[in-house]
């Protein structure tokens, strides 16, 4: 974490993903634009989770309205997983309007547990074929804990991508599979 804000930028599934965590503010908004930024040079539509940030002031705000101002004519900003207290702010300034995207959550069945140590889940929403929407699998030592190199790989209409944390790529399942 640095100055009380942590910022990544994920390529997944065509998309670049900013994931935030912490507190964004006049001190920390120069580590969210330069991702926003960042994000843009790789995929023309951008969405950004919030689900890991605790405050937003008027520079996050107008960070995020400078974003989706770039944003190429054929793209996109959104907005994802917002606390209900960034949420409120987003609502105030009028921005939930413009930025947020509409979500619902998915239901998870957890359909193997190997005594190797990994584990897979699956949507309960299933396409019209009868396939899950998504599936993680547990990549890595038993247990489960971030420090022990556990992955979790993410499938979803026949493309993967790695995320640190089940939390994390459950987060992105949502995302994704908002389009159904």
């Amino acid at each position: 974490m640095t100055d009380g804000l942590e910022v990544r930028v994920v390529e997944c599934y065509r998309r670049a993903v900013v994931v935030a965590c912490g507190e964004v503010d006049m001190s920390t908004v120069p580590i969210l634009h330069d991702a926003l930024v960042a994000a843009q040079k790789i995929a023309a539509d951008v969405v950004i989770d919030l689900g890991g940030v605790t405050f937003i002031d008027s520079t996050g705000i107008n960070a995020l309205i400078g974003a989706y101002r770039r944003r190429p004519e054929d793209g996109s900003l959104k907005v994802f997983g917002a606390t209900s207290i960034v949420r409120r702010v987003l609502e105030i300034t009028g921005v939930a309007e413009l930025l947020v995207l509409k979500t619902q959550p998915l239901a998870w069945q957890q359909v193997t547990y190997h005594s190797s140590g990994w584990r897979q889940w699956m949507t309960e929403k299933r396409t019209n074929d009868g396939v899950p929407l998504a599936e993680i699998i547990e990549i890595g030592a038993p247990g489960g804990g971030s420090d022990d190199g556990v992955r979790y790989a993410l499938e979803h209409q026949g493309e993967t991508s790695l995320f640190g944390s089940l939390e994390e790529a459950m987060r992105a399942a949502a995302l994704l599979c908002s389009d159904h």
